[in-house]
């Protein structure tokens, strides 16, 4: 329960509210001012939306009613009208409703601040009003906190006054600062704590919180006379904050420090593949703000559109103050690759100065979305700073596209200015080696990276760069042609980026059996299938080809067998619903059918054999037949080595010169089997063991 400065009936409030089945904390206690910090819907945890209201009975008879920030906060408002309709002509007076507004009308002022309900009627003296409903406020311009709309009970009586002033306190006086940047002041009462602010001409440069003896935190990138000024801070709401004290003029020499790479270089923007775009920042030679888009995995139509960064400024700050004081805009519109600030003539801005962007709409197009936007905030840009010494690197080419018969792609990594060693991450399906390089000792690197495909991943994957102080990972895209759209797709939560997992469907070699596998998104999500409800071949009734629809002892494939064989070009649509679990969910679905799968495409290259059950033969190479006793795998005398992995790529066993391998170790599932033979060619195959 949060204590009142002022309260009144406080007990009847508390029980009005207990009737009502009300937290207390959505009460607003008392009147002059009343105070609530509310809770439940439309109401945040903490105390960044309480907020004090003054309840004033005028002499015409009208009700004010004036909304206040707590200490400090001077961003509190009414949204909208305050109340809506429903809930004005919901209040009571003595407990009979404002219905038709017989009582009152509402207005609101202009600036936000005070609601008045516009007596129509006579209302006793010292009867009781009562609103209980949903109260539209914002106590901040952004965030949660703009939008606030929780229930919130009042009760008063009419005819109640409040003749509350906010008395502001004290100036207080800076004494001295000293050659340890040590700031003396006089102190003043009711204080709760002190600002200072540090002055370059008419724009802070620099602010913090002190008490008398503290170190200003202010290093000086000029030589320069700046001015300090102090501010007593109010935490009583009963005072306001003081006005600044005098101007206490602070020589310093500037001490030309380093102020490093730009905070924004290659800084990512967008919400997925179709729309991901570079965004950097720059102050060029003529002190200009350049702010340049590039496209993403070596996207070359990535441009600005519409208004870029905006029609003004209006977003941008130089020190917390207007950019149109420093700075004009140039912008060549849809198409532009660059957004620019540029400087204007005989302004005080020096590099150190901080750039801000506030909960400003970004307006870009890929080759895939043209009409990419979203609303973006960069805080303190450091003017003066650019991105020539940064840790970069770049691929050659940028992308990289599979098919059956290429299943292995190489690109060069070059890098420059790294710190670290490089990690490279395929998406699952795809190997690369090597996975890490690390830089010679000049930060550089310029390797080839190999990368093979194993179970296969999407067109449209990529492979990730990330580590050598790189300020965000470099992607290499992958493109594919000729294989199944599921090898290794990555699905979600109906409408929205939840809960992901990777999804293969197979077929077996006489297309009667489809095999859908289902594998973690992250290490330890414990993912498993739940069910796919419904198969449509071509359009036709659901299920009415379908024999069987198993769920696997481990629950990682679901396998639908045929009641006869499929042919190439047949399209399957599947789910209605589709429904898997996590450990942190156990009904993720999708409602609509998916697909279509079309039959014949696989993920297998061209020198891969189909996919097959150990009760049937792959080839002359290997042949799978059920022992009395085991199942066991026989390969050929020309077999060297024999190796199995798993569709990650893992090495689970490795023998050599052995044509006779037991199965009974192995899980039930999906295996790839890698042969090389005694003159090194290898093939490799997928094997299912049921």
């Amino acid at each position: 329960m949060k204590k009142l400065t002022f309260f009144k009936n406080f007990m009847a409030i508390i029980m009005l509210a207990m009737s009502l089945g009300l937290s207390a904390q959505n009460v607003l206690e008392g009147t002059c001012p009343g105070y609530c910090n509310p809770s439940g819907a439309g109401a945040l945890d903490g105390a960044t939306d309480a907020f004090y209201m003054l309840i004033n009975t005028e002499t015409n008879g009208d009700v004010t009613f004036t909304i206040l920030g707590v200490p400090n906060n001077t961003t509190t408002f009414f949204r909208n009208n305050g109340w809506a309709d429903g809930i004005i002509t919901g209040i009571t007076v003595n407990g009979d409703a404002n219905a038709g507004n017989k009582y009152f009308t509402r207005t609101i002022s202009s600036d936000k601040k005070i609601v008045t309900l516009v007596k129509k009627s006579d209302i006793p003296a010292d009867a009781t009003i009562v609103i209980n409903g949903i109260l539209e406020y914002k106590t901040a311009d952004t965030g949660a906190e703009s939008n606030l709309w929780p229930t919130v009970n009042i009760s008063f009586q009419y005819g109640t006054t409040c003749n509350f002033v906010q008395t502001p306190l004290a100036t207080p006086q800076i004494i001295s600062i000293d050659e340890d940047k040590r700031i003396t002041f006089n102190g003043v009462e009711h204080a709760g704590s002190y600002m200072v602010y540090v002055f370059r001409d008419e724009a802070i440069v620099h602010s913090q919180a002190v008490t008398s003896g503290d170190v200003i935190n202010f290093t000086p990138t000029i030589t320069y006379d700046y001015i300090v000024k102090l501010q007593a801070i109010t935490n009583d709401i009963n005072y306001l904050n003081s006005a600044y004290s005098d101007g206490y003029t602070w020589h310093l020499i500037g001490e030309g420090i380093e102020l490093g790479p730009s905070k924004f270089c290659n800084y990512v923007i967008g919400s997925g593949a179709t729309n991901y775009a570079y965004l950097s920042w720059e102050t060029d030679a003529n002190g200009n703000v350049v702010i340049s888009i590039s496209g993403y995995a070596g996207d070359t139509q990535t441009t600005f559109r519409a208004n870029g960064l905006g029609s003004d400024l209006s977003k941008f700050t130089v020190n917390g103050n207007p950019a149109s004081n420093y700075f004009t805009r140039t912008y060549g519109g849809s198409g532009s690759k660059t957004y620019t600030l540029t400087l204007k003539s005989g302004v005080s801005i020096v590099p150190g100065d901080k750039i801000s962007y506030t909960n400003g709409t970004i307006e870009w197009k890929t080759s895939q979305n043209s009409n990419a936007y979203g609303t973006y905030t960069f805080t303190d840009y450091v003017y003066g700073t650019d991105c020539s010494s940064l840790p970069t690197v770049t691929t050659d080419p940028s992308s990289i596209s599979f098919s059956p018969t290429q299943g292995i792609q190489t690109f060069t990594v070059i890098g420059t200015n790294l710190t670290s060693a490089i990690t490279i991450t395929p998406p699952r399906g795809l190997t690369v080696n090597p996975s890490t390089i690390s830089p010679d000792e000049n930060g550089e690197i310029n390797e080839v990276v190999t990368v093979n495909w194993t179970g296969g991943t999407t067109s449209g994957s990529t492979i990730q760069i990330s580590g050598g102080g790189l300020v965000s990972n470099v992607a290499v895209l992958v493109n594919t042609s000729g294989f199944s759209a599921y090898c290794n797709k990555v699905i979600y939560q109906q409408n929205s980026t939840n809960y992901p997992a990777y999804m293969t469907i197979d077929m077996s070699s006489d297309k009667t059996q489809m095999v859908f596998t289902i594998a973690p998104y992250n290490e330890g999500d414990g993912t498993i299938w739940n069910r796919i409800v419904n198969i449509v071949v071509n359009g036709g009734t659901a299920n009415e080809l379908v024999a069987s629809n198993v769920l696997s002892a481990d629950k990682t494939q679901i396998i639908i067998t045929f009641t006869q064989p499929l042919q190439d070009g047949d399209e399957i649509m599947f789910g209605a619903p589709m429904v898997w679990e996590t450990n942190a969910n156990h009904n993720i679905f999708i409602d609509a059918y998916q697909g279509p799968y079309i039959v014949g495409q696989s993920c297998d290259l061209e020198d891969q054999g189909p996919y097959v059950s150990v009760s049937n033969v792959l080839d002359d190479i290997i042949n799978i037949y059920p022992n009395p006793h085991k199942d066991v795998l026989n390969v050929t005398p020309s077999v060297y080595k024999t190796e199995f992995y798993t569709l990650e790529g893992q090495l689970l066993y490795s023998v050599v010169n052995i044509y006779e391998i037991p199965l009974s170790t192995f899980n039930k599932g999906m295996y790839v089997l890698r042969l090389t033979d005694k003159v090194g060619n290898i093939v490799s195959k997928k094997l299912v063991i049921q």
